[in-house]
């Protein structure tokens, strides 16, 4: 089994849009795991209710906790936006963050 750093390759940074700039700005620069979740894994998190989930692709981004990030974010990777709909503290033990996120298209 991996170890958490081995798993976090994936270079995000997690964005905060700045009015009085008018764009979107880097808050947080991290490292992340990345996975699509599946139909199956969707249908059970509908019951959480994201609203209309048909068609959209849907992202599971694993981090280090970090106390600064909330839903008015959004995360940039791979010159790809997507909009945060639920952030987990796995355990409630503010160790790691479980980020659901859609692209945004």
């Amino acid at each position: 089994m991996k170890s958490l750093a081995a798993e976090l390759r994936h270079p995000i940074q997690i964005v905060e849009y700045d009015t009085r700039f008018n764009t979107w700005l880097a808050r947080v620069k991290t490292f992340a795991s990345i996975k699509q979740l599946s139909p199956k894994t969707l249908k059970f998190f509908e019951k959480i209710n994201f609203g209309n989930m048909v068609e959209a692709s849907y992202m599971l981004f694993t981090i280090r906790f970090t106390p600064e990030i909330d839903k008015s974010m959004r995360i940039f990777f791979k010159r790809r936006y997507f909009l945060i709909k639920k952030i987990i503290n796995v355990e409630e033990q503010d160790k790691i963050l479980e980020i659901i996120a859609v692209e945004i298209v």
